[in-house]
């Protein structure tokens, strides 16, 4: 739970000074992460993609960084997808100003692209299934995140209004009204679409 820009605990974890932290993944056998699931046990499944698009709304909303196979759980008894260590979102440190900002929204683009280049099959039929139940699962997200995040909403939720959310809280709102949902998708799955 170190942050790599500064050697020490993340902002959540900010005065936290114990070696490690256990986090439950649950039943044991029940999930894996992606870097150990078999592309081939999860390549006709719509659910997997659909989740997996959900997952990758959540990340890109709140600028969840280092998105690899590993920073990604699934479920397979339950249907579901986790994202996993969330923890250095949404600020980079700039090394010539020294001062911390946001990241790119696109920053992750190519480490989710790496990620599905694993999974999406190669056949074309299997191919336009996946992409479709990524962009169901993005888009279903997008729209429920949009909903929770109505000053209304905000002002309701304890965590959300928070002072220390405020951060993130802003980074989100900033994406969601500068972004068009299906802009972002087709900058990510270009390449599985062609």
């Amino acid at each position: 739970m170190r942050s790599r820009l500064h050697e020490g605990s993340c902002k959540p974890f900010k005065g936290f000074s114990k070696p490690f932290v256990l986090i439950d993944f649950g039943r044991k056998g029940a999930r894996c992460d992606l870097r150990d699931l078999p592309s081939e046990s999860v390549a006709q499944s719509s659910r997997f993609f659909s989740q997996w698009g959900s997952a990758i709304a959540f990340d890109y909303i709140i600028g969840a960084q280092d998105r690899f196979r590993q920073n990604y759980v699934w479920e397979a008894d339950t249907g579901k997808m986790y994202p996993v260590d969330n923890e250095e979102r949404p600020l980079q440190l700039n090394a010539q100003t020294g001062k911390e900002e946001f990241v790119p929204f696109d920053s992750e683009f190519d480490n989710v692209r790496n990620c599905l280049r694993m999974f999406i099959p190669s056949d074309q039929d299997g191919r336009k299934t996946a992409v479709s139940a990524l962009r169901t699962g993005f888009f279903n997200f997008w729209n429920q995140a949009l909903g929770r995040l109505t000053p209304e909403q905000v002002s309701a939720d304890r965590v959300l209004s928070a002072p220390e959310s405020e951060i993130e809280l802003n980074y989100a709102r900033t994406i969601m009204q500068q972004e068009k949902p299906s802009d972002t998708l087709v900058r990510l799955l270009d390449e599985f679409t062609r």
